[in-house]
């Protein structure tokens, strides 16, 4: 009883704050009780893992991160092992992003992992198109050989992410296990000249 107690709490706490950053009075009650249906099946999933203590610590970790709420609740129910893999492999700085895809991918990591890859290229692009429009053509031919290095670098380091991936799921490494050990792979590989 004292855990669902804290997941009350949790969620107040979570609409004070709403109602603070003054989102309105209507949407913040709307999305506190959402909150407050989906904090009852946080705590009674089968399919977590974890205990109900560190299932809230997932949870506040994701709306702090700027996570959705509701989304959130819906994560740190399914997928709680999942963002403690992604913030073990990295990725703290983008699991307001991660959250999304670990929903729509079904907590499947290489496919979430990849889906924030080809979000961050897509907005690289962007700015380099934006980028490029804003300077003289002088600059913009430097930009260009810039861009494109930044580009071979990253291809570069996609291909030897996604091969050194390949290779330990084809020996039967778990996928979370495997992404683990392929970005302290390539993190050694940054260190060498």
């Amino acid at each position: 009883m004292r855990k669902h107690d804290e997941w009350n709490q949790a969620a107040q706490e979570l609409q004070r704050k709403l109602q603070e950053e003054d989102i309105g009075s209507s949407e913040s009650s709307t999305g506190a009780m959402e909150v407050d249906a989906d904090i009852d099946t946080i705590t009674k999933s089968e399919e977590n893992p974890l205990n109900e203590e560190e299932t809230l610590k997932v949870f506040n970790t994701l709306v702090e991160a700027g996570a959705d709420p509701s989304q959130a609740a819906k994560v740190s129910r399914l997928y709680p092992t999942q963002v403690r893999d992604l913030q073990t492999m990295g990725f703290e700085y983008c699991l307001d992003r991660a959250v999304p895809y670990l929903l729509k991918y079904n907590g499947r990591l290489l496919r979430v992992t990849n889906a924030i890859f080809n979000e961050a290229e897509e907005a690289q692009e962007s700015n380099n198109e934006s980028a490029v429009s804003e300077n003289d053509s002088q600059q913009n031919t430097a930009g260009a050989v810039k861009a494109s290095t930044d580009d071979s670098k990253k291809d570069r380091y996609e291909e030897l992410f996604q091969m050194k991936l390949a290779e330990l799921l084809s020996l039967g490494v778990s996928p979370q296990e495997a992404a683990v050990q392929t970005l302290k792979y390539l993190k050694g590989q940054e260190k060498k000249p």
